[in-house]
């Protein structure tokens, strides 16, 4: 799919600007058309990253000169200018998979919003001099337009390195990304807002040669060295072979389905990341990965497996398995398949621990790409909730959505929030054939005191099939701060401010929460806002 729901002839402008009385809380509309829609072009505002989609292409950016490594923490700068744009932080997430292991160059890049534009976003590796960059472009290796720099293997000593980043706005508050990165479950109370460096392990110089093990499914043996000739049996073997070296390639030589079988072993603390992937001239449909077979669970039991070009089977297991006691379960998925054959929620998401996803398509389940740090380049096909509680969603797409006649217990969403949420992006979000969903759900207080802080929404193309008159609606309610809606546009589909008294602690509590050049399709007329609510 390119760019949803272009030359449709679908109807753009969805708001009345008329009442036909007073509005009552439940029903309070998002906003007149002229405040969201025509009245941004005569109060744009400063331009953002979602403005700069015509940016001018680059093949390669700035390069970052190492210095002898950080000494101490990276103070913020001092908050510039004056008014209720000077309170708000920056909202900034990596576009890049940390832990990486290069061997010449890469392009690392951050996307950044606020609601009064962007300065610049400043990077230093090791203590290096900082290197600034003004305005976003598109990254040829993402095919993103953001902020972005180059970093040469050669440049370094082999081994792990740290780029910090700092993202400064106009006026406002500036984000500094420094530091580890933590590990991050459903069973334990860390969680991160994305404030941390990024970490790569440079290779010029070939000090680290990952180790290969083969797999067959059919002729391999369990008491083989996993060499070409002579391949293992399983894929938790291969996979413990892999982690003993401490990172490696796992390749798969024969069509099939496997699972990891690592269910009863220890985690394997691996710093690289292992990768699992077909051999060549065996594509991603014909190599299957599948639970364990003993609890119904998919368990690597490695510190960080890259999974690419492969196909999942979800329908097979529950959910991926992590430890948080032993930090166990990095995940990243790549260029693959994640396909459910039936068509019914699960209880729990299949996706739990710390999960980057690039390049995946998922099909006919419940769950899309759901708690992932990263999704970028990702394509979802009939789910029930797309992009649920994600942090940086980035240039990802909705093929379809109709499975509302299995939501059962679950409402169908696009993207959904609850919880504590800070410093998130879904940025360049496309979808189109989908019907019976709400796109936007904010559902903050789910429990007392949950909040959504620094968040952007920005350059979204959502196309629905249902009436406008609803439902279902994109509705807000909770608490929200700082939170950036510019340049979305999702025109058949009303959305609601959920400020009525019976809500109680889920009652729409806002604060600095800006609409930029909006479009949805109310056709409730005119209202006063919510406080701490503004349009341009």
């Amino acid at each position: 799919m390119s760019q949803a729901g272009q030359n449709r002839g679908w109807p753009r402008k969805s708001f009345s600007c008329g009442t036909a009385g007073p509005l009552s809380a439940v029903v309070l509309a998002a906003l007149v058309v002229a405040r969201l829609v025509i009245g941004a072009a005569a109060t744009a505002g400063p331009p953002n990253q979602g403005q700069a989609a015509q940016a001018e292409k680059q093949v390669s950016g700035p390069v970052l000169v190492p210095g002898a490594g950080f000494t101490e923490p990276t103070p913020s700068p001092a908050d510039r200018g004056t008014g209720d744009d000077a309170e708000t932080k920056v909202i900034a997430r990596w576009d890049v998979v940390p832990y990486q292991t290069f061997d010449t160059q890469m392009q690392i890049g951050i996307v950044a919003f606020h609601s009064a534009g962007i300065e610049k976003v400043s990077f230093s590796a090791n203590g290096g001099a900082w290197i600034d960059v003004p305005q976003p472009t598109r990254n040829s290796e993402t095919k993103v337009v953001e902020y972005w720099v180059t970093v040469r293997a050669a440049d370094f000593p082999d081994g792990l390195l740290e780029v910090r980043a700092i993202a400064t706005p106009r006026t406002g508050r500036s984000r500094v990304l420094q530091g580890d990165i933590p590990f991050v479950t459903t069973s334990n109370t860390e969680t991160t807002n994305g404030e941390h460096s990024l970490w790569l392990f440079a290779n010029s110089k070939n000090s680290f040669v990952p180790a290969t093990f083969y797999v067959a499914g059919t002729s391999g043996s369990e008491s083989a060295a996993g060499t070409s000739e002579q391949p293992v049996k399983t894929l938790g073997k291969a996979l413990t072979l892999a982690g003993g070296a401490r990172g490696g390639r796992v390749v798969i030589v024969e069509a099939g389905q496997y699972r990891p079988d690592r269910a009863t072993l220890p985690i394997v603390q691996n710093e690289r990341w292992i990768v699992v992937e077909p051999a060549p001239g065996l594509d991603r449909s014909q190599v299957e990965i599948a639970g364990d077979g003993q609890n119904d669970r998919l368990q690597p039991r490695v510190g960080r497996i890259h999974w690419r070009n492969l196909t999942f089977r979800p329908d097979t297991y529950s959910y991926i398995n992590e430890s948080s006691a032993t930090r166990g379960a990095n995940q990243w998925y790549d260029a693959c398949l994640i396909k459910a054959e039936m068509l019914e929620p699960r209880d729990v998401p299949p996706w739990r621990s710390n999960v980057w996803a690039t390049d995946c398509r998922v099909e006919n389940f419940a769950y899309g790409v759901v708690n992932a740090l990263l999704a970028r380049n990702c394509v979802v096909k009939d789910a029930l909730d797309a992009y649920q509680r994600s942090q940086a969603v980035i240039q990802c797409e909705v093929e379809s959505m109709r499975m509302k006649a299995l939501a059962h217990q679950h409402h169908p969403d696009v993207y959904q929030t609850w919880g504590e949420m800070q410093n998130i992006v879904v940025y360049g979000l496309k979808g189109e054939d989908i019907d019976g969903t709400q796109v936007l759900f904010i559902n903050q207080p789910i429990k007392e005191g949950a909040t959504m802080t620094d968040a952007a929404f920005v350059d979204w193309d959502v196309f629905t099939d249902d009436p406008r008159g609803g439902p279902p609606f994109t509705q807000f309610q909770g608490v929200l701060n700082n939170v950036l809606f510019q340049n979305v546009k999702v025109p058949r589909q009303r959305f609601l401010f959920r400020t009525e008294a019976k809500m109680g602690l889920n009652a729409l509590r806002a604060s600095q929460v800006v609409f930029d050049d909006c479009e949805f399709g109310n056709g409730l007329g005119a209202g006063d806002l919510p406080p701490g609510i503004t349009v341009r």
